[in-house]
């Protein structure tokens, strides 16, 4: 009766405007996210709707597809439209939904970063939450799952080279050959994308570790992106771990998974990492501590030009 009631719904929303799209780095919290933005089930999930080998509508899409905001190819915004509207449905979509009747979705999605900017010049009404979390505890917590670096897929879309590394750093990036500090760099690549095409007019930049210390002024500030105020709930959202947490995780307390990472990672590892991190433009945000610059992350996320008047009333392709 609980599955079919996940396959059952009846998807009262909108077009976009009624779509929040969490989005990070995989393993960065989105789910923690989706799970605290949805602790009252106001929303259908969808989860991770753009990987490819789950939903036929994208398998032309490369995995971490790289789409520079101003690229019109129906191709893509055509898909994009369609799932981001809510008329896109399969048992990998929809298979963490739990409301039946719900007017409003949230598409959480951890391979979208490097078409945030694509998609927020596109469908300029759709709140979008931009999730980041420290490299190294990313990059740690991926490596205990078995996951690979991830770099060649990046390294393999020239566009994504050309729009967003120099020649000195494409070449710094491909002499790289050690596996962790390969994994590093991904990280860095993908999160580089939407600071540079997303910034403080396209959408709302969370920061995984202030948020888990239980920040009310970055929490309210997310809150209030989706419409939402505090209530009775948000307590214990707050301090309990995601459903893909790993064991034992919790978002407060010994075991939180923001300074997890201290106790998996060693000093020459942290190095390593912390060369690569300052080489390609994070230096000033994450160092070998847990918690980030807040203060550097936002004048960071605020380099990225704003988006014009011109632009929202003319890249809106609605759902």
């Amino acid at each position: 009766m609980w599955e079919m009631r996940r396959w059952s719904y009846l998807d009262l929303g909108g077009g976009t405007e009624d779509t929040v799209l969490v989005a990070g780095s995989g393993r960065s919290g989105t789910t923690w996210v989706e799970e605290l933005l949805n602790r009252n089930n106001d929303f259908r999930i969808m989860f991770e709707p753009f990987w490819g080998k789950q939903v036929r509508e994208v398998r032309h899409f490369s995995d971490h597809q790289y789409l520079a905001p101003g690229n019109n190819d129906s191709r893509f915004v055509e898909p994009a439209g369609r799932i981001l509207s809510g008329h896109v449905r399969n048992r990998w979509i929809d298979h963490q939904n739990t409301a039946h009747l719900p007017r409003r979705r949230l598409v959480k999605e951890i391979r979208a970063n490097n078409w945030l900017g694509w998609a927020a010049d596109h469908w300029p009404h759709m709140p979008v939450i931009f999730i980041v979390r420290h490299p190294m505890a990313v990059v740690s917590s991926g490596k205990t799952l078995g996951w690979g670096d991830g770099l060649d897929r990046l390294l393999a879309q020239p566009n994504l080279l050309a729009d967003h590394l120099d020649p000195d750093s494409e070449g710094y990036v491909r002499s790289l050959t050690d596996p962790w500090q390969r994994a590093i760099a991904r990280w860095c690549i993908e999160n580089l994308v939407p600071f540079r095409t997303l910034g403080p007019t396209r959408a709302t930049l969370v920061l995984y570790e202030v948020i888990a210390s239980h920040s009310d002024d970055d929490i309210d500030r997310m809150l209030e992106v989706v419409g939402q105020e505090r209530d009775e709930r948000l307590a214990e959202a707050t301090v309990r771990p995601s459903r893909l947490a790993r064991a034992g995780a919790s978002p407060s307390g010994s075991s939180n998974p923001a300074v997890r990472w201290l106790s998996e990672v060693d000093a020459p590892q942290r190095r390593q990492a912390l060369a690569v991190i300052e080489r390609l433009g994070f230096g000033d945000v994450y160092g070998d501590e847990p918690m980030p610059d807040a203060g550097a992350a936002h004048r960071l996320w605020a380099q990225a030009p704003p988006r014009t008047s011109s632009e929202e009333v003319g890249n809106s392709h609605g759902g």
